[in-house]
């Protein structure tokens, strides 16, 4: 078979094995979790099922609903009414009498819970980017700050053997690197800001780590490597570690003022839903010195919270905030994005095409914002996307329509979990946009990617670039 066909062949495979072990686990781990023992016969049929309440449940995976001291405002504590099919995949097993036999049989319970455990967590694994949970990222809380070696292996071609990903005429392919370290706490990258000159970087993880370093080029201008990369982790407003996962899980950073030297940054976490202003130097991230309001729909979020921040570098509203959610909130059909104008946050939308997911955004010199997407099923794989709102749509009350630039999926282009996005110019002038991607910590299936392609007001050359379908670049308002 040709190299297109081995491709797609080992693809299928994979997602067979993966569909197979996950289906096999997971039954595995239900009937388990359904025989209460005392509660159900020997075929393990349930005798009652009880309904918890959302603060009875968040009770049971959170004990005591404590608040750690990230000092934010009351309106903008850990919700109560996150229910068990949205925080399950972020919850551990704390002993909580959730069947109604909290002291009876104990001993059979323990090892009934491990056992479920152990199972739901291999099929996490084997479910890849959407399914991968809280629950396989490693410690972090009150990492320190440490320098750590990133190797870094060339992507030879974004477009795999045979395959043709949809690029708009005016972007081109720069080079990708996929970046491996032995350090533990090197993964799940989720948010990324780059130096104006691409040679500097910041990134955070959604395990709560943070990541500074340089970017090196090769003499044709394609990314080469990382060094002096340091870690850390993030801190509370009184220079403690994040001790819980929920409130360590940041989603985006852009830069809020002055340089990646000496400046500011905003970080948006999910779940524990906030943004929060950051002091930034050549040592790493410092402790947060505020959190801004948060938009009214915040309380709607749940685990759709806030996943793209980028500052508009141009436009009327130059220098404004502007934030967006991962999906439609509960009961809508577009996405709901926001922007702070004197500290307030200003509701717009952006229709949702297709329905990807927005893992991250950054904004382009005229004010327009560029919006990296994600879809996954298990009938087509991993598909990418990115899409550039127009700067006119981007204000309280709008609807930011645009153009897609690029679509791909992983059976035409060389691609993983994308969901950090950043905007940067060459020593030519031209504007460069990289992506990278989140591993989730599952380093046996995904990897963390780091990809370069150049943004040209001109069209690039029909070797380089392809026209999208007129249809797909001009989406309607809703």
């Amino acid at each position: 078979m040709n190299d297109l066909q081995a491709s797609r062949f080992r693809q299928v495979s994979l997602a067979r094995l993966r569909a197979w072990g996950a289906g096999a686990f997971v039954a595995t781990a239900s009937t388990n979790l359904r025989r209460h023992p005392g509660e159900g016969g020997n075929d393990g049929t349930p005798q009652r099922v009880r309904v918890l309440s959302a603060p009875t449940w968040q009770a049971c995976v959170d004990p005591g609903l404590r608040r750690d001291d990230v000092g934010y405002a009351a309106a903008d504590r850990p919700k109560r009414d996150v229910m068990p099919a949205q925080a399950g995949t972020h919850a551990s097993f704390n002993g909580c009498d959730i069947g109604g036999t909290q002291t009876r049989h104990r001993k059979r319970n323990t090892s009934v819970h491990a056992v479920a455990s152990a199972a739901l967590a291999f099929a996490a694994t084997l479910l890849g980017p959407h399914a991968a949970t809280a629950q396989l990222k490693p410690e972090m809380a009150g990492v320190a700050a440490q320098e750590i070696e990133v190797h870094a292996r060339p992507i030879a071609s974004f477009a795999r053997s045979g395959g043709a990903p949809l690029l708009h005429r005016r972007l081109a392919w720069r080079g990708g690197l996929v970046l491996t370290s032995t350090s533990p706490h090197f993964g799940g990258w989720s948010g990324l800001t780059l130096s104006r000159d691409g040679k500097h970087f910041v990134a955070v993880s959604d395990a709560g780590v943070w990541m500074t370093g340089a970017l090196a080029y090769d003499d044709d201008s394609r990314p080469q490597g990382l060094s002096g990369v340091r870690i850390g982790g993030l801190r509370t407003l009184k220079g403690g570690p994040l001790t819980r996962m929920r409130d360590r899980d940041a989603e985006a950073i852009t830069l809020a003022g002055g340089t990646l030297a000496k400046g500011t940054v905003y970080i948006a976490f999910e779940q524990a839903d906030r943004i929060g202003v950051f002091p930034l130097d050549r040592n790493g991230i410092g402790r947060p010195t505020s959190y801004l309001k948060m938009p009214e729909e915040a309380a709607r979020m749940r685990l759709d919270g806030i996943e793209a921040l980028a500052v508009l570098a141009g436009g009327p509203r130059r220098g404004a905030l502007v934030a967006f959610a991962e999906n439609p909130l509960r009961g809508e059909k577009v996405h709901r994005g926001w922007i702070w104008l004197s500290g307030v946050p200003r509701g717009f939308t952006i229709p949702d095409l297709g329905g990807y997911s927005i893992t991250d955004a950054a904004s382009l010199p005229d004010g327009s914002v560029l919006l990296v997407e994600r879809r996954f099923r298990w009938t087509e794989g991993l598909k990418i996307r990115l899409r550039l709102l127009d700067a006119v749509g981007i204000k309280p009350g709008g609807a930011a329509t645009g153009e897609i630039l690029l679509e791909a999926t992983n059976a035409n282009a060389d691609i993983d979990n994308l969901e950090a996005l950043a905007i940067s110019e060459d020593e030519h002038g031209e504007t460069v946009i990289t992506l990278m991607s989140d591993d989730n910590f599952n380093r046996f299936l995904q990897r963390t990617m780091l990809l370069q392609f150049t943004l040209s007001d001109e069209p690039a050359t029909e070797a380089a670039a392809t026209d999208l379908p007129k249809a797909r670049s001009a989406p309607s308002k809703p």
